[in-house]
Formats: C-alpha cells, structure tokens, sequence
C-alpha cells in the first residue's frame, strides 16, 4: 500500500496520499481492501 501511495504522489502528482486498511466485521477482521485518498488540497493532511 506504501508503494501505491508513493506511485500516487510520483507518478500522478499528488501532493498527499494516505491508505488506510478496511476490514471485514464477518470474516474475524481480516483485511478485505485497502482505501487510498489522494488530494492536493493542504486539508488532506488530516486524518
């Protein structure tokens, strides 16, 4: 996931990207996905 924030900010421009593990409440909490977010916006560093 680090990379693919990485290549977001590199390769796209975007100056944040954070990813952030979902998981599933069914299957004992393991990871189903992960989401990104990517912006350029100064408000993107919260979190």
């Amino acid at each position: 996931m680090n990379l693919f924030c990485k290549r977001m900010k590199d390769e796209l421009g975007y100056e944040h990207a954070f990813g952030w593990p979902i998981y599933s409440r069914e299957r004992g909490g393991r990871v189903m996905y992960h989401m990104i977010h990517a912006t350029d916006r100064g408000e993107g560093r919260r979190s």
